[in-house]
């Protein structure tokens, strides 16, 4: 489940079930400056209010990393198998509470 509190921090979970399909990263090299999970919640920021990247709140890491990594994801597929992974959850949780 994907879980919000306040004006777009996520707590918890950040992706839910779905953390299995974003890969841990093997890649060589220097290690990450920012961690993915404010990358993560800047691009969801981002996506939800529709602002442009310059303008993601700097709590989330520099918009051109979070620009970098949206990107990235959305070549290499990954935003595609975090959908279909996402979906029959959230199908399952509808039918469970009933709407």
């Amino acid at each position: 489940m994907i879980t919000a509190h306040g004006a777009g921090r996520s707590h918890g979970r950040a992706v839910g079930d779905a953390g299995a399909v974003v890969a841990a990263g093997d890649e060589g090299g220097r290690p990450p400056v920012w961690s993915r999970r404010p990358l993560i919640d800047g691009i969801r920021f981002r996506v939800r209010t529709g602002v442009p990247w310059r303008d993601v709140p700097v709590e989330y890491g520099p918009w051109v990393r979070g620009c970098d990594l949206f990107r990235r994801w959305q070549r290499n597929g990954t935003w595609q198998r975090v959908l279909t992974r996402l979906q029959p959850l959230a199908v399952r949780r509808v039918r469970s509470h009933g709407t």
